[in-house]
């Protein structure tokens, strides 16, 4: 990475003056001591930009991690509320049934209350008619 960032900044400030020499086999380049110290401080404000840049980045995932914690135990409570909103129809929808299922019994009751006590008045009826007729022939029998 540092030699990328040297390369970088070598393209782009190219008025350094640089110096491939051997030194026990392998090529070095030489720079004077000017040169090194602005590679050092562009090298220094690139790290501190990078680091300034993590932080920034650490923040808004710690941001988005709350954010998702606090959306999570929205969703968990919704889903609370949901449950409790089914349970409660459900009740509400077994209540229904059972007051419509009393209501049609208790319809079938009282049809058949009416017509029971329809039949009663009927026999009553009959009744007082046979007691009349009866009445009338004992007493047309006294004479």
């Amino acid at each position: 990475m540092i030699l990328l960032i040297l390369l970088t900044l070598a393209a782009r400030n190219s008025s350094f003056a640089q110096y491939v020499k051997k030194i026990g086999g392998e090529e070095k380049i030489i720079i004077t001591k000017s040169e090194g110290q602005r590679i050092n401080a562009a090298f220094d404000s690139l790290n501190n930009i990078l680091s300034s840049q993590n932080s920034k980045i650490d923040s808004l995932l710690k941001n988005n991690q709350s954010v998702k914690d606090s959306l999570k135990l929205e969703i968990s409570s919704l889903f609370r509320v949901k449950d409790t909103l089914n349970y409660q129809n459900r009740v509400n929808l077994d209540t229904l049934n059972d007051y419509k299922s009393r209501y049609y019994k208790n319809i079938a009751i009282y049809n058949q209350y009416e017509k029971d006590m329809n039949f009663e008045l009927k026999l009553h009826r009959l009744n007082s008619v046979l007691f009349a007729m009866l009445t009338l022939f004992l007493y047309s029998q006294i004479k």
